[in-house]
């Protein structure tokens, strides 16, 4: 039977004496997951008020539910409606869920850890007369109640979509319910450094630094050297990357010199930004042969 004959997604034959009614419910169930996620696994609800990150997103909807409870009465087009987007009561069912899904989580993580390790041990460890400890007596870890409907993120941004066209809705509602995108503060110029490092290859220099990129107003690294040959600090270069090659010509035939870098952030007017970051190395001059 060629590759292709078999189903990209597909169950193991059934074994002998097996219920084919519960193989059938479980891939059924199997099926509906993986419909459900996969649309959103790589490419999760976005917003710019929301917080990136799963944990960061639990506790702004946990702030959020706290907030849009005291405000039902406030904006019940959004937090009463007959339309289950735009009912409160029903997204608090989903999130009860969620929650559980959660606890279940934190409760399986540390079973399998130890199954794992006993595991291990009774395959790996040196052969010893011990009566393995059994697993301790673990609660019923799975959720105890579905949800009718998925999608909390989604549901949220599309409440405060509907919130944010209500004429009644003010600045300050928007604080509360912490749906004012957050614009990244300036960073204090006396921590930026672009901390500095030197490395020569037998060829050429190579500096690393923290890029300006990833930093708020700050748009290039310059780099200076002086070479020790008693002509001065130059101006090497400047890159808007994390790194630098130096392809200054070497020293003569087996002569060790110090460089000494000075690497400094640049603001968008090209004015230094924070401190100044020195870094030494020593080349030496390739010899040739004649």
């Amino acid at each position: 039977m060629s590759k292709t004959d078999h189903p990209h997604h597909s169950d193991p034959t059934l074994s002998p004496g097996a219920d084919p009614s519960i193989h059938a419910a479980s891939v059924e169930h199997r099926a509906a997951l993986e419909r459900l996620a996969a649309s959103v696994a790589h490419n999760p609800p976005r917003a710019p008020y929301l917080p990136t990150t799963e944990h960061g997103r639990r506790l702004w909807i946990s702030s959020f539910l706290s907030v849009a409870n005291a405000s039902r009465l406030t904006f019940p087009t959004v937090f009463n409606a007959s339309d289950w987007r735009f009912n409160l009561r029903t997204l608090e069912a989903i999130w009860a869920v969620y929650l559980e899904y959660i606890a279940a989580l934190e409760a399986v993580t540390p079973l399998q850890r130890f199954l794992t390790m006993s595991k291990n041990a009774l395959l790996n460890a040196s052969p010893e007369a011990v009566q393995l400890p059994p697993p301790r007596p673990m609660p019923a870890i799975y959720p105890k109640t579905t949800a009718l409907h998925v999608g909390i993120v989604g549901v949220i941004i599309g409440m405060v979509d509907a919130l944010r066209s209500l004429p009644n809705f003010t600045e300050a509602d928007a604080r509360a319910f912490g749906v004012l995108p957050q614009s990244a503060p300036h960073p204090d110029p006396a921590t930026l450094d672009p901390e500095a490092s030197a490395r020569f290859t037998g060829t050429v220099v190579e500096l690393t630094f923290r890029s300006p990129r990833s930093i708020r107003g700050v748009d290039l690294v310059q780099v200076l050297c002086d070479r020790g040959d008693g002509t001065g600090v130059h101006s090497v270069g400047t890159t808007s990357r994390s790194r630098f090659t130096d392809h200054c010509e070497l020293p003569a035939p087996n002569v060790r010199a110090a460089w000494t870098y000075f690497c400094c952030f640049l603001d968008p007017s090209g004015n230094p930004v924070g401190q100044q970051s020195v870094c030494d190395v020593t080349v030496v001059g390739r010899v040739t042969a004649q």
